[in-house]
């Protein structure tokens, strides 16, 4: 019996050794510290301040890439950082980067490039908007657009309107399509000219024109006179299926700023006013019908006169 005893208490004794022996080994071995991606960004930036020089920052480049684009925390943690103007040594190798991406003639996207610009962004740096604004006037703005909507919704609407502006600019260029004077309104001049539709302006997409008007629709926005203008001549100068696919969005946007689109209509050259009138009929209205009324008794075109008696009776109709 005491054999026994004295076996099990020295067998306890032993394990009891042997876990304090491993537990002392577990202290003595060095534990990897715990980094926070508040800190990993700030260690990061701060490294950039240090070592700023031309090869370090092509280095410093790749470790955004793998360090903070790759990881959603630090991503995150970064992108927090930059708006509150937190980390200027990494808000300096963003502007250096898009402002290098500028200087280049023939700038092509890289891979990895758009989260730059997505941060750049972020961080309100002007050159990044300068970026995009090359990329509309060379087509490119499909390539950004859902990066613009991510990081900075504000400049994805001016980006959005920016395009429009330049897609009606275009045609009333080729078109000779200039406003007019309001006194100049129901009068005859440039009444007949070769259209050009939108397809034929460079940087026209149906893509972003769709989502133009979706985004102004679903905000409520009230667009100015110049920016129903913009919608004016696209809608003007597009053929029957543009038309149709866009009219509804478009009478939306008018609808909901009627004395800005009434007076931007007319500035429009008579030709585009004529294109107009199927956009009218889908606005409806008490103020367009006066306006529609006051054309088909006091306009010098007879065209004019005659479409405006058409969509009267159209307007009746749908009334009844």
């Amino acid at each position: 019996m005491f054999n026994k005893i004295t076996f099990i208490v020295l067998i306890l004794v032993f394990f009891q050794a042997r876990a304090k022996s491993v537990e002392k080994i577990k202290q003595d071995i060095p534990i990897k510290e715990q980094i926070t991606p508040e800190q990993k960004v700030t260690k990061l930036c701060n490294e950039y301040e240090t070592n700023k020089n031309i090869k370090y920052q092509k280095e410093f480049i790749e470790k955004i890439k793998n360090e903070v684009l790759l990881d959603d925390k630090v991503r995150a943690q970064f992108a927090k950082d930059l708006v509150q103007k937190k980390i200027k040594g990494c808000e300096s190798a963003l502007r250096e980067y898009v402002t290098n991406m500028l200087s280049l003639k023939d700038y092509e996207p890289q891979l990895g490039e758009q989260g730059f610009l997505s941060l750049a962004l972020m961080a309100k740096i002007p050159e990044a908007y300068k970026v995009i604004e090359t990329e509309i006037d060379k087509g490119f703005l499909s390539s950004w657009i859902d990066i613009l909507k991510e990081s900075d919704d504000k400049a994805y609407m001016q980006s959005l309107s920016n395009w429009a502006f330049k897609v009606g600019k275009a045609i009333r260029e080729i078109d000779k399509a200039s406003l007019v004077e309001s006194s100049e309104y129901g009068k005859i001049k440039n009444e007949n000219i070769e259209l050009k539709n939108p397809d034929q302006i460079r940087i026209w997409t149906p893509i972003l024109m769709n989502r133009y008007l979706i985004e102004n629709v679903k905000r409520k926005n009230k667009l100015n006179e110049d920016e129903l203008a913009n919608l004016n001549i696209i809608y003007a100068a597009s053929t029957p299926s543009y038309k149709e696919i866009f009219g509804d969005e478009i009478a939306k946007i008018a609808k909901n700023n009627i004395g800005a689109w009434i007076r931007s209509f007319r500035k429009e050259p008579v030709w585009a006013q004529f294109r107009l009138f199927q956009l009218m009929e889908k606005i409806g209205g008490g103020d367009i019908k006066r306006e529609i009324i006051w054309i088909s008794n006091y306009h010098e075109s007879i065209k004019m006169r005659a479409i405006a008696v058409g969509t009267l009776d159209k307007l009746a109709l749908k009334h009844r």
